[in-house]
């Protein structure tokens, strides 16, 4: 009878930081199509987003990337002098759905546009972010409604 070894499985730790697009532009293509392989993201706008400064990308990492939450900032333009946060997007990596990595990314972001004093932030997802969204602190304001 032939011996069999198993590997234990080896949990790496998750690391989380704020990058800039150039820094992870490849990885989050990859990310993107891996969830969904129609996606065709077009680059220069998310580069003209980053070269105005419009935009935020906390990333989730073990050693490559699992995880992001991408943020555009802008004045709203219903209340003068108030810029709005809108969530662009929110990716977890199929391995990684089952952690905690999307409520940390989302916790991330909240907190540090709280620091850049931007309080009117818009998060969306599929119906079932809302009991995360609500944890978090927001509450529903308007339902969505898409076309394709």
């Amino acid at each position: 009878m032939l011996a069999t070894h198993t590997e234990p499985t080896i949990h790496l730790p998750t690391s989380y930081r704020l990058e800039r697009l150039a820094d992870c532009w490849d990885e989050l293509c990859t990310l993107a199509r891996s969830i969904d392989p129609t996606y065709d993201l077009h680059e220069p706008s998310f580069r003209a987003l980053d070269a105005a400064g419009a935009l935020r990308i906390w990333t989730a990492r073990r050693q490559t990337l699992i995880g992001e939450s991408m943020w555009c900032i802008a004045p709203n333009p219903f209340h003068a002098g108030i810029l709005q946060a809108q969530q662009l997007s929110l990716a977890v990596a199929p391995e990684a759905r089952l952690s905690t990595v999307a409520l940390c990314l989302i916790r991330m972001a909240t907190k540090a546009l709280d620091a850049e004093g931007i309080r009117h932030q818009v998060v969306s997802g599929p119906k079932t972010m809302g009991t995360m969204a609500v944890r978090l602190g927001f509450h529903a304001e308007h339902t969505t409604y898409l076309k394709d």
